[in-house]
């Protein structure tokens, strides 16, 4: 059963300790911030949500598990969603776009929907979570579990492989300075916080 409709939801930086404490969301490619990059390649979603510290243009979401990573980000999303999944994504994914948005919605189904990339690594951001991870995701959090790799063994999966569709690098994401440095030397970045 594919997915019908599906919203959106975007997981603010954590504490960036690798990136010397600086939001990488206001961090700029070719002009725009990683937030708002993130946010046009979703804003075409009927539900557009945020959760994190950091401005957003989409609407923010209480986080009853707030400092608890990735999960409690997802939690608190799926707690307030009028669809039946979001697309989530970080705002550290500055290459993510509205047609792997739209790819990874068509190929959506109960629990989660994630990708694979061509080395083999499963990106559990960049996915979509269907509404029936909720409680699932809840008991983790209230159990300490943090892991959101973790919830694969709770709830349905469904690979889909990257390789040959044109979004391999769609997942890159800039958690340290090396990283900043790799996407300045592929693409126009504005050099903003000192990088």
């Amino acid at each position: 059963m594919l997915v019908c409709n599906c919203g959106g939801l975007i997981l603010g930086g954590g504490k960036s300790r690798r990136m010397g404490g600086i939001d990488k969301g206001c961090l700029l490619l070719d002009g725009k911030s990683f937030l708002q990059r993130v946010e046009e390649a979703m804003d075409f979603l009927p539900e557009k949500l945020y959760a994190g510290t950091g401005k957003s243009s989409f609407r923010s979401v209480y986080e009853a598990f707030a400092g608890c990573g990735p999960l409690g980000g997802i939690y608190a999303g799926l707690s307030v969603t009028r669809c039946d999944a979001l697309f989530v994504a970080a705002c550290d994914t500055p290459l993510v776009t509205e047609a792997f948005v739209r790819f990874m919605m068509e190929r959506a189904g109960e629990g989660l929907t994630i990708s694979q990339t061509p080395d083999g690594r499963l990106q559990p951001l960049g996915a979509v979570y269907h509404r029936d991870c909720y409680n699932a995701i809840g008991q983790m959090l209230q159990n300490g579990e943090r892991r959101l790799m973790g919830l694969m063994e709770r709830v349905p999966v469904r690979v889909i492989p990257l390789a040959g569709t044109g979004f391999e690098t769609v997942h890159f994401n800039v958690n340290t300075p090396e990283d900043l440095a790799k996407l300045r030397a592929d693409e126009m970045l504005d050099n903003m916080g000192g990088f």
